[in-house]
């Protein structure tokens, strides 16, 4: 997104396995259609893991906190049985374009939940896996969402913008739109 090319350190991926009549909600992948963000984004229906983050107005916002149940919503076939992601790691946390919409790398830490992680040590042996700083605030987790909830509170006494909310209520509008130019 900062329009230089980075190279690609890795690529994490992960496998997961149905092992009940349905998938996990912490599994289940969330499509983010053609033109759920804006009028560009995405050009095509981009499948996203729960936790990964898109960048939307200067914040990190994880998908499953922007599901509609429209135009971004749990999809994946009940005949389904493996689902594989796929993370491209970098030096450090960026934001990359994916199908045209501004979506989160992973960097640093926490790589060893990667299923394919021993690819990692032996590729790095003596890489610390220190946390790399954010590259945005993310809002569904740690700080951001306690200082959320905080300026939530502070609401009834000055007007506190809520981010995230804005812009759930805003792919929520776009989605309704789209219905009504269907129907």
């Amino acid at each position: 997104m900062r329009g230089e090319d980075l190279a690609i350190k890795w690529i994490g991926r992960n496998t997961f396995r149905r092992s009940g009549a349905s998938w996990h909600k912490s599994v289940m992948p969330i499509r983010i259609s053609r033109f759920a963000i804006d009028d560009h984004a995405p050009h095509t229906d981009l499948y996203l893991s729960p936790g990964h983050a898109l960048f939307v107005d200067g914040f990190l916002m994880e998908a499953r906190d922007l599901v509609n149940g429209t135009t971004i919503a749990p999809a994946v076939s009940q005949d389904t049985e493996t689902l594989e992601y796929f993370q491209i790691v970098l030096n450090t946390h960026e934001v990359i374009w994916a199908e045209g919409a501004a979506a989160e790398t992973k960097g640093g830490g926490n790589l060893d939940l990667f299923t394919n992680f021993f690819e990692y040590e032996r590729l790095y042996p003596n890489d610390p896996r220190s946390p790399i700083p954010m590259v945005a605030p993310n809002l569904s987790t740690g700080r951001a969402h306690l200082r959320a909830l905080l300026g939530i509170g502070a609401s009834y006494f000055v007007d506190v913008r809520d981010p995230l909310q804005e812009a759930y209520e805003r792919f929520a509008a776009r989605a309704a739109r789209a219905e009504e130019l269907v129907a």
